[in-house]
């Protein structure tokens, strides 16, 4: 997947260590990142991050690494309950 050209350089950082933590999480699981019902959830993690970028516009002194690494983390365990844990409870 790559990222359209021309966006700022704080965007792409953000994105990019959003699915990084996202696929590190999923590793760590024992959850395989390249699963066909994990795939999509990508896209969806790039348009939140871009969408909430906007919304915000954060400067570099801001915290919004961080918050994207975490958003990366929590979208990995989100995912795997969705996907998987959520069809064992029902």
């Amino acid at each position: 997947m790559t990222l359209p050209k021309g966006i700022p350089d704080l965007l792409r950082k953000g994105i990019y260590f959003a699915l990084l933590q996202s696929v590190v999480r999923l590793l760590e699981r024992n959850t395989d990142p390249l699963l066909p019902e994990i795939l999509p959830e990508y896209g969806e993690l790039i348009r939140s991050v871009s969408e909430t970028y906007s919304l915000l516009n954060p400067d570099r002194e801001s915290n919004w690494l961080e918050e994207c690494i975490q958003y990366g983390d929590k979208s990995a365990y989100h995912w795997e309950w969705k996907h998987f844990d959520s069809r064992e409870l029902f």
